[in-house]
């Protein structure tokens, strides 16, 4: 494990700032010696994962997604120039990810790319566990997992709704919004108009119930995960994750008691506190 070059760490941070809000206070308390392999795997997980949402032709997405795939097989990665990827093998981040799960976390974001509408609550939440779930299990590869796992999942789950939330008339390709149809129908909205401006308080009301739905997530789980210190402790990305699920379990609440006015973007200094808290919690 050869580490990692200032310039790779600094694209890798720079990228996932760019896309996570409470990244940077969440990683400044993680275990130091895992630093480097969690941030080469966030910054990852933000460039997979953003490309159903970044890219609005269908074929260039899944271009793009295979070769990703292609990049992080073992014979390709050790040759890559691209920055994260050599950050991913510098810090031994590839190393502890097996194929089947990289595999599994594949699947699921080229299933964002269908362009069909998304027809019910149930179906977003699928998305979200498969999609989201994944995402945190690469993360949170190495020891201590098998037992956490669902655990994780359900962080991811909710980590990845609150990602949707941030971004209300976010689509995925081909415009495909996230919305649900259902909820679309309920609520009598359009992207269109809701870009406009029109049905500020009915989409804070889909907020709500989301947010809801992600909170729910976290709950028993980070009961779990308190219950076994020593398995989250064993594993720096578990123990990473949970610091994040707690301080965006705070953000949840205050974003259901205001849809409106929250601001995704800044980060309070009680987060920060409560980041810290929990980084030093036995």
């Amino acid at each position: 494990m050869a580490g990692i070059s200032q310039s790779d760490r600094d694209f890798c941070k720079n990228l996932v700032n760019s896309r996570d809000g409470i990244f940077s206070t969440t990683y400044r308390f993680a275990q130091p010696l895992f630093k480097d392999r969690l941030l080469s795997l966030r910054a990852m997980t933000s460039e997979i994962g953003s490309i159903p949402f970044r890219v609005a032709d269908q074929g260039v997405a899944r271009i793009k997604i295979a070769w990703w795939h292609s990049e992080l097989q073992p014979d390709m990665a050790s040759v890559s120039q691209h920055p994260i990827v050599r950050s991913l093998a510098g810090s031994g981040a590839l190393e502890t990810v097996s194929k089947e799960i990289l595999d599994k976390y594949f699947s699921a974001i080229t299933k964002m790319t269908s362009g069909q509408s998304i027809t019910g609550v149930d179906q977003l939440i699928n998305i979200a566990e498969q999609a989201g779930g994944s995402e945190a299990i690469l993360e949170c590869a190495g020891g201590g997992l098998k037992s956490m796992e669902n655990s994780v999942r359900a962080i991811g789950l909710g980590r990845f709704l609150y990602s949707l939330l941030s971004k209300p008339t976010g689509t995925f390709c081909e415009q495909t919004w996230w919305v649900p149809l259902d909820l679309q129908a309920k609520y009598e909205i359009t992207l269109e108009l809701t870009r406009a401006g029109r049905f500020t308080d009915r989409i804070g009301m889909i907020v709500q119930q989301f947010a809801g739905i992600a909170l729910d997530a976290f709950g028993g789980t980070l009961t779990q995960l308190k219950s076994d210190p020593i398995a989250s402790h064993s594993n720096p990305g578990i123990h990473h994750l949970k610091i994040s699920a707690v301080v965006l379990q705070k953000r949840l609440k205050r974003l259901i008691a205001n849809p409106v006015k929250f601001d995704f973007g800044k980060v309070g200094t009680g987060e920060i506190f409560t980041a810290w808290r929990q980084a030093i919690r036995k």
